[in-house]
């Protein structure tokens, strides 16, 4: 099709069938979502099928009515402009009048607009006949355009989403009621400044788990917090009546595969896995969680801190060594309550969590607070320095202790003021490696893993953890 359409025939069966021909050979047929083949017209071409002259044209040879003035005629082409294009090209497409379009458009009360479609059920006054050749082709036109900061975009079931994914592929790892797939989206649908292709996209099933990441996800849209780069970037989020899907970056994995992937620690990569970097990783989680704490107006809390849920991105730096940066990700447990309106006694606000990273007023099923993310991320920063300093086996051997012990939590299930004992035993020790080299950390370690009255803030955290 010409990028002007500016051979548009004068006759008005030959222009349908032009347009109709045209149409047919842009159509996008290559995107397949979730299994489901999809068929629609990219953005470029529907703004070029829908430009003023082309609508301005069809309402020309197609009159909406005999009856109506010339400054009615007039009125009615602005109106299809203003909030109508779609609409318009998807009836002239499927073989109806602009008349009809006429019809349909004041056939309610607001008027009918592009953003009412899909026409999920027939309209007044079109004829069955007419709504079953328009309800089809309605479709080609809907694709959406995933906009950077946007996460309540509803979906009909049968709109053609504009990305390439299987779940057959694989995962690339799962959180709170999802799982994480390899996806690409047509570049014409998405305005998402900085997205690099192939990303990561999230399906959440739990409806209780996509609203709270929906929800919490719209706070920090144009906050620091979605510019840190110890946040994991989510861009964008869509829902359809089954599953919610959210935008991602896509990164290499989370902490517990790098761990592992790195058997003996900072002693197998003493050049990538500098005390240094390690440093500036444990001070960077702190930050990031200094400033989704600091949302203004809210009060925000992650509540499910743990190994999986803080991702890495491995990039190359000189002589093609590693660099890793740790993303803290997965809102799906997250609360982010405006101060005038919270209740600390809402069933959203008890502390949720993986048992093992609870703190202890977890165990009482009290309110979380911001320090119930503290907690977790002190639990996180000593099985670190653990593997950092010893290897992955030597956090094997601390996680089976404490399995063995009590159930893998950090705290004693009978007294949960008191660590267990594999805990005080590992931040001791920790305490008086080579010259007592970790001795701050540790120190702020264990002001991190204290009863909540006395538990540091992270920002405090980000402070003495250096």
């Amino acid at each position: 099709m010409p990028a002007s359409f500016s051979r548009l025939p004068a006759n008005l069966v030959q222009c349908r069938k032009y347009i109709h021909n045209e149409i047919n050979q842009l159509l996008e047929h290559t995107y397949t979502f979730n299994g489901q083949r999809t068929a629609f017209l990219p953005a470029n071409h529907l703004a070029t099928a829908t430009q003023d002259r082309v609508i301005q044209h069809l309402l020309t040879i197609d009159t909406p009515s005999n009856n109506l003035s010339p400054a009615a005629r007039m009125a009615f082409f602005h109106l299809v402009k203003r909030s109508a294009r779609k609409m318009c090209i998807a009836f002239f497409y499927s073989g109806l009048s602009m008349a009809n379009l006429y019809q349909v458009i004041h056939g309610s009360s607001p008027l009918r607009k592009d953003a009412d479609l899909p026409f999920l059920t027939n309209v007044h006054p079109m004829t069955p006949d007419q709504y079953q050749r328009v309800s089809g082709h309605q479709y080609l036109f809907l694709a959406p355009v995933f906009i950077k900061g946007q996460f309540h975009l509803s979906l009909a079931a049968r709109v053609p989403i504009p990305i390439d994914f299987s779940t057959k592929s694989g995962t690339l790892g799962g959180g709170a009621g999802g799982k994480v797939f390899s996806a690409e989206v047509h570049n014409e649908h998405h305005q998402i400044p900085g997205l690099t292709q192939p990303f990561a996209l999230k399906q959440i099933v739990d409806v209780r788990s996509a609203q709270r990441e929906r929800h919490v996800l719209e706070l920090f849209a144009n906050t620091a917090v979605a510019r840190n780069p110890h946040v994991a970037k989510i861009y964008a989020g869509f829902r359809l009546p089954e599953r919610t899907y959210l935008i991602a970056e896509k990164l290499q994995g989370n902490l517990n595969e790098l761990m592992k992937e790195n058997l003996r620690g900072s002693v197998g990569d003493r050049a990538s896995l500098s005390k240094p970097w390690f440093l500036s990783q444990l001070r960077g989680l702190a930050d990031a969680l200094a400033q989704i704490h600091s949302v203004p107006g809210q009060s925000v809390c992650h509540r499910d801190i743990k190994p999986d849920n803080i991702l890495y991105q491995e990039t190359r730096i000189r002589d093609r060594r590693k660099q890793y940066t740790f993303k803290i990700t997965d809102w799906g447990c997250a609360t982010g309550d405006n101060y005038t309106n919270r209740k600390q006694s809402s069933p959203r606000n008890i502390a949720k969590g993986s048992p093992p990273y609870n703190p202890p007023e977890a165990r009482k099923g009290q309110s979380s607070s911001r320090k119930h993310d503290v907690w977790a991320l002190g639990c996180v920063y000593l099985e670190l320095l653990i593997w950092y300093t010893g290897g992955y086996a030597a956090l094997m051997h601390f996680r089976t202790a404490r399995e063995s012990e009590n159930d893998e939590d950090f705290c004693q299930q009978d007294n949960p003021k008191k660590l267990v004992g594999e805990v005080r035993t590992q931040l001791s020790a920790l305490e008086s490696i080579s010259g007592r080299e970790w001795a701050r950390q540790v120190r702020t370690i264990r002001r991190m893993l204290t009863v909540e009255k006395t538990r540091l803030t992270a920002a405090q955290v980000s402070i003495q953890i250096r």
